[in-house]
């Protein structure tokens, strides 16, 4: 690394500067320039540390920002665009509690009141950070001014490869001035480290918001934070959405409960509109209240976030994710000019012909003149806000699906069939959302014990992306609820979340006692049987001819 800088020694006293008590909130240290801070060095907790007993140096120094164009995926914007940052070496040969020490410019003192001590960090190992605190009781005069003092943990959870917002929540008895932090990034035992790693850290703060500055809550954002209420508007509120026109149903509405719950966003994406390619549809909104606009969106590209792309004529362009509006700008979405803007009337809008089957994150809204799918932010003269105007944000989820879906089958010892010909499930096609039987097909010795069944689209991820958008259903089969004959029929109803995957649990059959069979005498516990290729077998566990003590026997 170049321009790296030696830390300072850690055993030897250090004068103490003469500083002023910090207010403790707000900024302390943002690395733009020397403020905030009057060292720079290395510390561990370890008392046998190499760094404590001169056998190492350090390594640490202000450095361009490496990250700077590391961007929000769901705003585009930097997560921190910060110049410059804070750079230090953690090595391998130090103790678990080993970091970057900053000697503060303003000390501040620890009393019963928690506050919370605010640090970005950039490192490539994922591992619990903390914080220690460095100072001393203010009564007790011949303490060594940089005694440890606490050591917290992060409360935000801790991430790899991007900037985080560690948030340390401290407290003391009172009495106690912290001049300085240390820095820990991962507070891990480092026996597994194989090399030393760089990590970076920025943006030091003290405030009383528990809430990190930096969320991972990237996709689907609004314009403030999601537990936000609306602002005194008990007269307005959202009853509940649908979307009218669909060839599964004429109309499929779900209710929004904003008149007691309050809050402007809604995240109802366990509600599942479905719709085909190519199909008109209507979103409409029942919402007590007037003066207000209606919009709706679709996540076509799955992407997190909803463009909004106005044509020419006003109206919503080809490639925009706000599909349909009332009204922006006196037009609504068809680019219709309006003799009165007062109006929700959503106009109809037309799926893509040519849109993949799957899940997609839909929004409604309820708002003032406003195309942004965040909402209002508002402004200082009108507070023109989403919150303050009594609208809306709900999330749900629209599936598109075709007229078929396809079923497959994975499984050892044995196969699942369809009962009807007896097809083999390799992406065999069947009719969307009505009854499918299938029948168990175990290989002899094994018996079937029931099978998972994943039900929906991208099956080679989880359940719920990390965007929130569900994927796919998971159920599970029990060997009791198969017949006899290995028949059972998955409902209409788990057929209409899409593509289907079965996993079937095949598992050996415990060993044959006293079979009935001809002309050899009955097989006893501990006979050797066979099928008729050879194989050795537990039991016979269907009617037939079988090995028994190498004489060919007639198993009932």
């Amino acid at each position: 690394m170049n321009n790296i800088v030696k830390s300072f020694a850690f055993g030897a006293a250090l004068a103490l500067p003469v500083v002023a008590q910090a207010s403790t909130d707000g900024l302390i240290a943002d690395f733009e320039s020397d403020k905030g801070y009057t060292a720079l060095g290395v510390y561990d907790c370890w008392e046998q540390s190499p760094f404590r007993t001169d056998k190492l140096s350090g390594n640490v120094a202000v450095v361009d920002n490496p990250f700077a164009d590391e961007l929000n995926p769901a705003t585009d914007e930097p997560i921190n665009g910060s110049e410059r940052v804070l750079a230090a070496q953690r090595s391998r040969f130090a103790g678990n509690r080993f970091g970057v020490r900053i000697d503060l410019e303003e000390t501040f003192e620890l009393t019963p009141t928690a506050r919370y001590v605010h640090v970005f960090i950039h490192t490539p190992k994922k591992g619990r950070a903390m914080l220690v605190g460095l100072g001393s009781r203010q009564e007790r005069l011949d303490q060594d001014p940089y005694c440890e003092q606490f050591w917290v943990l992060s409360s935000a959870a801790e991430q790899a490869g991007q900037w985080y917002d560690a948030v340390f929540p401290i407290k003391g008895a009172g009495g106690i001035d912290i001049r300085s932090f240390v820095i820990v990034p991962d507070c891990e035992s480092p026996h597994d480290l194989t090399e030393d790693f760089l990590f970076y850290v920025d943006a030091i703060e003290i405030n009383d918001d528990l809430q990190p500055r930096i969320t991972d809550d990237f996709y689907y954002q609004i314009n403030g934070d999601k537990s936000t209420h609306m602002l005194n508007r008990n007269d307005r509120y959202t009853r509940t959405v649908s979307l009218n026109g669909s060839a599964d149903a004429s109309t499929q509405t779900f209710a929004v409960p904003q008149e007691n719950d309050k809050h402007v966003y809604f995240d109802l994406t366990e509600n599942i509109f479905t719709a085909r390619p190519g199909e008109s549809l209507t979103p409409v909104i029942s919402y007590n209240g007037t003066w207000m606009h209606g919009y709706f969106y679709i996540d076509y590209n799955s992407d997190g976030r909803f463009d909004s792309v106005v044509a020419e004529n006003g109206g919503a362009a080809a490639d925009s994710e706000c599909v349909a509006w009332s009204c922006y700008l006196s037009k609504d979405s068809k680019g219709t000019s309006l003799s009165s803007t007062n109006t929700l009337t959503i106009p109809s809008f037309t799926l893509p012909a040519d849109l993949a089957p799957g899940m997609y994150r839909c929004r409604f809204k309820v708002d003032w003149n406003n195309i942004d799918a965040k909402g209002a932010p508002g402004d200082a003269d009108t507070n023109n806000s989403v919150a303050a105007n009594g609208g809306v944000i709900a999330d749900l989820m629209l599936h598109v699906h075709g007229t078929e879906v396809t079923v497959n089958d994975n499984q050892l010892n044995g196969e699942v069939l369809a009962a009807e010909g007896d097809q083999k499930l390799n992406a065999l096609p069947v009719p969307f959302k009505q009854d499918f039987m299938i029948r168990m097909n175990p290989e002899k010795g094994f018996e079937q014990d029931g099978f998972t069944m994943l039900c929906g689209y991208n099956f080679s991820g989880d359940p719920v992306d990390k965007m929130g958008n569900r994927q796919y259903f998971v159920y599970e089969v029990k060997a009791s609820e198969i017949s006899e004959n290995g028949l059972y029929t998955i409902p209409a109803e788990r057929m209409g979340h899409g593509n289907v995957m079965i996993n079937g649990n095949m598992k050996e059959v415990d060993a044959i006692v006293n079979p009935n069979v001809e002309p050899a005498a009955p097989a006893a516990e501990g006979d050797v049987i066979y099928d008729l290729q050879g194989r050795r077998v537990k039991s016979a566990d269907r009617a037939g001819f079988y090995i028994v003590n190498g004489q060919k026997a007639l198993v009932r």
